[in-house]
């Protein structure tokens, strides 16, 4: 554990990103977790806000249901493009979720080196499972090579569609920052965190560039 700790603070990680709707947000609110995709069709409170962002994911990956998705430092950019394409005509807004990089080191936390859905995925658990999504290169989709360049920080992991499966419901406790887009959507999960009577103080921090794949 020590040296997992000390690995994740020399690569400057300094959070763990998850992105939503504000639909997701609200119900995030709401039981003051995230729920795997596999609990939330079951959870009462979530069944009449619950939209599945990826019905495609939803049927290749049915036996990693019942884990929640995260990014180490920056986000999947390509699933959320396809996350926002699926959702283009709806009345959404989009937040991303910041955790502690301590949910890292976690029980039960696997990590892959790209796209879960990929047949060129390897996945592993604990350090030697964290260090390898940073290797020199890796396979991504359609088994084509990604390699480390001198634009890499080192809190990038190699393949930007790396993933954190983090199994069973990630408690809010452990919740940095809500990042938006815009104030509107600041003032809406604001709103949300009042009426909900939510006595921690989240942060809500406008910043386009984070939704933004550069």
């Amino acid at each position: 554990m020590k040296y997992f700790k000390i690995s994740i603070e020399e690569k400057g990680i300094n959070e763990i990103l998850h992105f939503t709707t504000n639909k997701g947000v609200l119900g995030s609110l709401k039981t003051w977790s995230l729920l795997p995709n596999s609990q939330l069709s079951s959870e009462d409170t979530l069944s009449f806000i619950f939209q599945q962002n990826s019905l495609e994911r939803k049927e290749r990956d049915k036996k990693w249901l019942d884990y929640v998705n995260l990014s180490i430092t920056k986000l999947n950019f390509e699933f959320f493009n396809y996350s926002q394409y699926v959702h283009r005509d709806s009345d959404l807004y989009w937040a991303i979720f910041s955790f502690d990089p301590e949910i890292l080191t976690h029980n039960g936390v696997i990590f892959t080196t790209t796209n879960n859905i990929y047949p060129s995925c390897l996945r592993g658990a604990g350090l030697s499972g964290f260090e390898a999504v940073f290797n020199e290169s890796i396979l991504g989709k359609y088994q084509k090579k990604v390699i480390r360049t001198a634009n890499h920080l080192p809190s990038w992991t190699t393949c930007q569609q790396s993933e954190v499966l983090y199994y069973g419901p990630l408690s809010l406790d452990y919740l940095s920052k809500i990042y938006v887009c815009d104030f509107e959507s600041k003032y809406s999960i604001a709103a949300q965190i009042r009426a909900l009577g939510i006595k921690k103080t989240i942060q809500i921090e406008v910043c386009p560039t984070m939704f933004e794949g550069v």
